[in-house]
């Protein structure tokens, strides 16, 4: 990533959401899809990129609505974890948002 915008991290979300749909259309589980695609993304690994995308994801809270309190190994260890439920929960969202269960857009059966 050259530019870490809000505009570069939906970009991503949505990339990793559409990687799932064609591995789901693909025959793969579509949970499993959707953590493989969510696993080891940028946004996530790097913490500089990680407290960025917290300010712009509306699922910032995730790892705490998911799993109660948390205690954290220091900061790099905190600002990844959120970022890590942050980032499966914007990609889920966008991804149940634009696609049926079996990786085909929603509505896609009407256009055919």
């Amino acid at each position: 990533m050259s530019n870490d915008t809000e505009h570069d991290y939906w970009q991503n979300v949505h990339a990793s959401a559409d990687e799932a749909a064609d591995n789901i259309k693909g025959g793969q589980d579509c949970g499993d899809a959707l953590h493989e695609a969510e696993e080891g993304s940028y946004w996530v690994i790097y913490y500089h990129a990680a407290a960025k995308m917290l300010l712009w994801s509306p699922n910032d809270s995730a790892i705490f609505d998911e799993c109660g309190a948390q205690e954290f190994d220091g900061y790099g260890d905190a600002v990844t974890k959120m970022a890590a439920w942050a980032y499966s929960a914007d990609v889920r969202d966008y991804y149940f948002r634009t696609y049926n269960e079996d990786g085909t857009r929603l509505n896609e059966e009407d256009a055919a």
